[in-house]
């Protein structure tokens, strides 16, 4: 390794993220079938949570009159991981976020944008 001191505190905090919530309490989850494997994944951010909101955020553009019930299942999406014991709030928190960025990065490309235009044009027809 040629930058051992930049990397350490990198390495120090991502061993301090290592540990999903039930794993570290040692008490099980909603679905315990999946526990022996997920105790050796990461739970920071929660990778389901981003991928909830992210789709929650672009559903609400799709059907604004929705919007609210539409946000507030991809809220408590993130909200059952930490409910269930899979993750720790922060890692909600951060999926969150990384779930918005994801979705303003995809804003800037014209393909998305494009596709996401026809995606409110074909909601539309089936609403009349």
């Amino acid at each position: 390794m040629k930058t051992p001191a930049t990397w350490r505190p990198a390495a120090r905090k991502r061993n301090t993220c290592a540990f999903a919530r039930f794993a570290f309490y040692g008490v099980s989850t909603c679905n315990t079938t999946e526990q022996d494997k997920l105790a050796k994944n990461g739970s920071y951010p929660s990778g389901h949570t981003s991928i909830g909101w992210a789709t929650a955020l672009v559903l609400a553009e799709i059907n604004p009159q929705r919007q609210n019930e539409i946000l507030k299942r991809g809220y408590e999406l993130g909200e059952s991981r930490v409910i269930c014991g899979y993750h720790w709030q922060s890692d909600v928190d951060a999926a969150r976020i990384v779930g918005s960025a994801v979705v303003a990065t995809l804003h800037t490309n014209p393909a998305f944008q494009q596709q996401l235009q026809k995606a409110k044009d074909e909601f539309a027809k089936r609403q009349k």
